[in-house]
């Protein structure tokens, strides 16, 4: 952690604080609990378990190290918002834009409910029986309804 200290012309301490660069253990676990545990780019769905906290205002600019300033894209994006002159947007609502700094693009906001990094995912679909009856498990359903006996293929 490092402390500073900001002096005015005549000496005088104008600003004096301590500055954490690194997010916590703690504030990472509460932006997964608000996010959600995939990238917080728009439409990317790569798992953060190895991805470092990003601050949405940089360090540099007085940007402080909170949960309300964090958020944790994938290692790619993450590095696109450090080199690619791209920057993270957190919206009211919740969602994520990114914006491109130079060349104005916009990407997002996506359509999912804010404290949700993506909609639920939907069951696989139960697999249908010809017969109504029960389907066997490990059987291929699609040869047993081709009337062809059970370890033979078509050739």
């Amino acid at each position: 952690m490092a402390t500073f200290v900001t002096l005015g012309a005549d000496g005088e301490v104008i600003e004096a604080g301590s500055d954490r660069r690194f997010f916590t253990a703690a504030q990472r676990r509460a932006i997964i609990a608000r996010d959600g545990d995939r990238c917080a780019a728009p439409w990317c769905d790569r798992p953060i378990s190895w991805a470092d906290a990003h601050h949405l205002i940089p360090v540099e600019q007085r940007g402080p190290t909170t949960v309300s300033n964090g958020a944790i894209p994938c290692d790619g994006h993450h590095m696109l918002l450090h080199e690619g002159h791209w920057r993270l947007q957190r919206l009211p609502d919740g969602r994520y834009v990114l914006h491109h700094r130079t060349t104005g693009r916009t990407i997002g906001p996506e359509e999912h409910p804010p404290g949700h990094n993506r909609p639920p995912p939907r069951p696989p679909p139960e697999p249908e029986s010809s017969d109504g009856g029960d389907v066997t498990p490990g059987c291929d359903t699609a040869l047993m309804s081709s009337g062809l006996p059970t370890g033979s293929s078509p050739t």
